[in-house]
């Protein structure tokens, strides 16, 4: 046989040794195991051998070695670039080692005593072979009996052969990076725990493949409540070493053998129990989640740390739960656990996940209000006692609902607070009384009267506030003066250093500032003093005693009695009688606000009272 033919032939084999069917399918050592097989037969080669580098790249280790006549494998064999240093400049520049004659070859003479005649082996033929673009090692092929010539055929035989292992080197390294990345998708790096997405998308799993059975699964989640307070007192390192050691814990739990656990959130463990059995009950396994969390932690020699827990449990299915989020039904459960205290376990409730339905609903209803200009302001007139005039309006917000008609802030602030769009509304709000005020005030005169308007907690901690009531005042040429904002006494009660300079600020803009519902918070008469306030507000729940009720008597008669002596107004809020606008003009109250004399009504029907003359005890018949 010609050089070509032997070259097409030795090819064509090794094309159809890739070719063969279930090739393919078989794992990487196997595949190696075929390759060096074939080539040994093909090239007539007792010993074919893959060799790879040692990590310090100071030695080369037998990866695989098959012999022909016993038809084995084998491999841990090492030889050192200290004993072979002409053999190991030759690899390391990547060079096709070709020794007819490798007893004396200048590259590979060295191996002679140690290698070469213990083994009966005359010639080598090494070819380098790669992973991921790097020199991974060398394929050797080695001939016993006799020296031998090596032919161009057999020379790209063997570098065929190499470039078939650096293939399959490349595709193992790229399963193994396959592999980190899907494990880094499934797990949350700190713990090593299944994270939520992987952790939710194996209970939908579970749930769907037993679709129909009783309910024998259940889903806890426990969070752990000092967590934040842990970890700003001992920083993230070590909150995160007790974080890894607690799920270590957790997971050697007997308990929980038959558990999947993962991480919810930042301070969350979840455990899914596909299967409740019978040796431990429900809350044994609760028990044991709490006394694993609450065992104390050594933090770094510091001392012992304990974490406290609430716990929200789940029996799945639960009909009309949302499949692709069944974590949902436990986090309720954990909710209603954390206001009843620190290492409670609360159950779940199907009327609680109607209610949430009801609440995400609602949610979304109040986006599209939102969007659609639906929420509006309504204006309930203040009247001066001593000229019985409308002198000014509270804007209250209401809802035009498209199907349910006008909705008050009891009907939709909770799910507004809960969602985060209080701060939206406050501004829809203030908007509009802004647009409002410039009209009435362009129709009645700049003294006509003031518009006062209820500041929210977010509202008053933004730090955009200041900007957009300049803006405001500026863009409707608004006076100050005619501007009030109102704010509750728990308001003033908390972060006394932000809250004062953004009254301040206000007031320096000339914006007039009451306290609500006064009475009824936890303000101190010291604090109030230091205030730039010019109105208190008192609350309808004294109003509605006078004047019979003598506790009622006595404390707005002190509010009244307050206000004078810091020179400040003073606003009843809730008249509903003729009795108690008389009582509160007798005892001295500035203004009177009530459904007595007005609903709160749309800005239309406000407009058309403005100009009248109307003393305490006249009823207002609009709106």
């Amino acid at each position: 046989m010609d050089i070509s033919d032997k070259f097409l032939s030795l090819q064509t084999a090794l094309i159809k040794l890739s070719n063969t069917e279930g090739y393919s399918r078989k794992c990487y050592d196997n595949r190696l195991k075929d390759l060096l097989k074939a080539g040994a037969k093909e090239l007539s080669a007792p010993r074919v051998s893959i060799w790879s580098h040692s990590s310090d790249q100071q030695a080369i280790c037998c990866q695989l070695l098959y012999t022909a006549a016993s038809d084995t494998f084998e491999n841990g064999h090492i030889l050192s670039a200290d004993l072979y240093p002409s053999y190991f400049e030759a690899i390391r520049e990547q060079r096709l080692i070709v020794a007819s004659d490798a007893r004396t070859d200048p590259v590979t003479r060295e191996f002679r005593h140690e290698y070469l005649e213990p083994l009966q082996i005359y010639s080598l033929l090494d070819v380098p072979i790669y992973s991921s673009g790097e020199h991974y090692g060398v394929l050797c092929i080695e001939y016993t009996q006799q020296c031998r010539q090596w032919d161009v055929a057999e020379m790209a035989y063997a570098i065929a052969m190499a470039d078939r292992i650096s293939l399959l080197n490349q595709h193992e390294s790229w399963l193994r990076e396959k592999e980190k990345i899907e494990h880094l998708g499934r797990t949350e790096v700190r713990t090593g725990l299944e994270n939520r997405a992987y952790f939710q998308e194996r209970v939908s799993r579970d749930l769907a493949a037993s679709a129909g059975t009783p309910n024998n699964s259940a889903l806890i989640i426990a969070e752990l409540e000092n967590f934040k307070s842990i970890s700003t007192k001992w920083g993230l390192k070590p909150t995160i070493d007790m974080l890894s050691e607690l799920a270590e814990r957790l997971l050697k739990l007997p308990e929980l053998r038959h558990c999947h656990i993962g991480r919810s959130a930042g301070d969350c463990f979840a455990f899914w129990l596909p299967r409740l059995t019978q040796d431990r009950s429900l809350e044994q396994i609760i028990q044991g989640i709490n006394t694993a969390i609450t065992e104390p932690i050594t933090c770094h020699g510091q001392g012992n740390i304990k974490f406290t827990t609430c716990m929200g449990v789940s029996t799945l299915p639960v009909p009309g739960m949302d499949p692709n989020d069944p974590l949902r039904l436990s986090e309720i459960a954990l909710s209603k656990a954390k206001k009843q205290g620190t290492n409670n376990a609360v159950h779940f409730n199907q009327h609680w996940y109607e209610e949430s339905i009801q609440r995400n609903k609602m949610e979304e209803s109040l986006i599209k209000a939102i969007k659609n200009d639906e929420i509006i302001p309504y204006y309930q007139p203040i009247l001066d006692t001593l000229s019985g005039e409308v002198v000014g309006a509270e804007a209250l917000m209401r809802w035009q609902h498209p199907t349910k008609g006008l909705l008050l802030p009891m009907d939709f602030f909770a799910v507004a607070q809960e969602s985060g769009w209080m701060a939206s509304l406050g501004d829809i709000m203030l908007h509009k009384v802004c647009r409002d005020l410039k009209i009435s005030l362009e129709k009645y005169g700049p003294n006509a009267l003031w518009l006062s308007i209820n500041l929210g907690h977010e509202e008053l901690h933004s730090n955009t506030l200041l900007k957009n009531v300049r803006h405001l005042l500026r863009h409707h040429e608004l006076p100050g003066h005619a501007l009030e904002f109102e704010i509750t006494e728990d308001l003033i009660s908390h972060d006394a250093e932000i809250v004062l300079n953004q009254l301040n600020a206000l007031d320096e803009l000339g914006l007039k500032l009451s306290i609500d519902d006064f009475g009824t918070g936890y303000s101190s008469l010291s604090r109030i003093k230091h205030l730039p306030v010019t109105k208190l507000k008192i609350d309808k729940s004294f109003t509605d005693g006078l004047p019979l009720d003598d506790n009622d008597v006595c404390i707005t008669n002190s509010i009244i009695g307050l206000a004078k002596g810091l020179n400040l107004s003073t606003v009843a809020e809730g008249v509903e009688t003729r009795q108690q606008a008389d009582w509160l003009t007798a005892h001295g109250c500035t203004y009177l606000q009530g459904n007595y004399f007005a609903r709160p009504m749309p800005f239309a029907d406000f407009l058309l009272l403005i100009a009248e003359k109307i003393r305490p005890g006249t009823r207002i018949d609009h709106g």
